[in-house]
This record gives structure tokens, C-alpha cells and sequence, in this order.
């Protein structure tokens, strides 16, 4: 698949909608519950694309944007929800979601993309060269 912006966006900015309808009517023990060991709840899901938001998708973009392939990314943080989220309500959790993405949707709509950042070989992890469009892929997915 070809990587287009303007088709991601409207992805990005629907986000928010579909998680509060598929998980606010579920009762707590759904939300809570996982798989088993190393597994995650709903409730910590949420609370990892709330760190993404803060942390990964948009600084990277502007990492790219302002230095090119010659800046690294900082390493993401993949279980700081934990603490991050502990003692809030999901609802409080979708709530700040929808407000950072649609922040975040402000910012990257302000920025301005050329062709070659699309195509630059980038470093996601300190150890994996990656294309950028891959990259923003990756984010679309919450990394």
C-alpha cells in the first residue's frame, strides 16, 4: 500500500470516536481483563496510545522535520501507562486521548511534508533503519 497523508488523517482523527463507542459500555471487568501474563487490558491499551500521543508519533515527526536522518528518535517507553494511568477512570482515559489526537491532528496538519522526507531512511529504534512512510505506518498502529 502507498503511504497518502491525506488518507491517514481521517483514520487518525476517527480513532478516538470508535474506541469510546466500542469500550464505554462495557462493564469494568471486560476493561480490565487480559489474556494472562504480559497481556494487556483494554484499559491499558488506551492508556498506551495516550502515552504515544504525548511522546511518539508527533515528536518523530517533528525529529524528522527538524533534523532529518542525522537526529535518532528517543526510545518509547512502552509500559509508562502503567503509572501513568493508575487511579483514573476509562473514561477519563478516552477523554484525554480524544483531546491530545485531536491536538496532535492540529499540529501535523500545520507542518509541512516534502517528498523526500517521505522516502528518508530513518532509525525508529536505535538499531532498526526503517523508511519513513513505514514509520508513520507504524505510528497509524500506535508503533
Amino acid at each position: 500500500m502507498k503511504f497518502s497523508l491525506d488518507d491517514a488523517i481521517p483514520i487518525l482523527s476517527s480513532t478516538p470516536a470508535v474506541l469510546r463507542t466500542w469500550l464505554s459500555a462495557l462493564p469494568d471487568s471486560w476493561i480490565r481483563a487480559t489474556e494472562g501474563p504480559d497481556t494487556w487490558s483494554p484499559y491499558d491499551i488506551v492508556g498506551h496510545l495516550i502515552h504515544g500521543e504525548r511522546t511518539d508519533w508527533m515528536p518523530r515527526a517533528e525529529i524528522l522535520l527538524s533534523h532529518g536522518e542525522a537526529r535518532p528518535f528517543t526510545p518509547f517507553d512502552r509500559f509508562a501507562q502503567f503509572e501513568a494511568s493508575r487511579g483514573k477512570t476509562l473514561q477519563q482515559l478516552l477523554g484525554s486521548f480524544a483531546e491530545l489526537r485531536q491536538e496532535n491532528l492540529i499540529r501535523l496538519k500545520s507542518l509541512e511534508f516534502t517528498p523526500p522526507i517521505w522516502s528518508a531512511a530513518v532509525v525508529i529504534r536505535s538499531w532498526a533503519p526503517s523508511p519513513w512512510a513505514s514509520c508513520w505506518q507504524r505510528g497509524l498502529r500506535t508503533t
